[in-house]
């Protein structure tokens, strides 16, 4: 199942070219970006793949299969960082109960900033759960779910490198949570 995805109908009109969107890989996987474009032919009704990106991508979620409190952490150093006091004291108590100590806006505001040399991307206007970086020249992408962060590079890079930011997110990730995350490759 494919959906928020484009579909074109070719110009001689025998086939449909998807893009983008997600894919629902079936009960018990998560749902994941498609990062592949394909083609349905409307003669046969048979799918061909177009592309075959092979691009790296993982997926953090917390050991104790809880929802992350992602949103509520971004929520909290945005209202910081606007000067809304009121909300801001809000969130911190939610989130204190939640994760049963106060969380570390500092290291949250920094998630999606690895020690490896990077340059910050700028947000773009449809997209207020990603997070964009660029690594060598490579476009690191976060996407935040509620149960998940799924992390895609668009490109080759060393894989060395790809297991040195995921695991410091981890890492970043059970700090801020105060419990351990789990890292799958997609």
């Amino acid at each position: 199942m494919d959906f928020e995805h484009t579909a074109t109908l070719t110009d001689d009109g025998r086939a449909i070219v998807v893009q983008r969107g997600e894919l629902d890989r079936g009960k018990g996987q998560s749902i994941v970006e498609n990062i592949d474009d394909w083609r349905l032919d409307l003669d046969t009704w048979q799918w061909e793949r177009l592309t075959d990106r092979r691009w790296p991508r993982r997926e953090f979620r917390r050991s104790d299969g809880e929802r992350n409190r992602l949103w509520e952490l971004g929520q909290a150093c945005w209202y910081r960082q606007v000067g809304w006091a009121k909300e801001l004291a809000e969130e911190l108590t939610k989130l204190d109960a939640a994760l049963g100590a106060p969380p570390d806006l500092d290291l949250a505001e920094h998630l999606y900033r690895p020690s490896v040399a990077h340059e910050v991307m700028p947000d773009e206007d449809d997209s207020f759960d990603t997070t964009r970086i660029r690594v060598d020249g490579v476009v690191v992408r976060f996407v935040r779910g509620g149960f998940e962060l799924q992390m895609t590079v668009e490109g080759e890079l060393p894989e060395s490198t790809v297991d040195a930011i995921a695991e410091e997110l981890r890492d970043k990730l059970a700090t801020l949570e105060q419990t351990s995350y789990t890292l799958n490759t997609l």
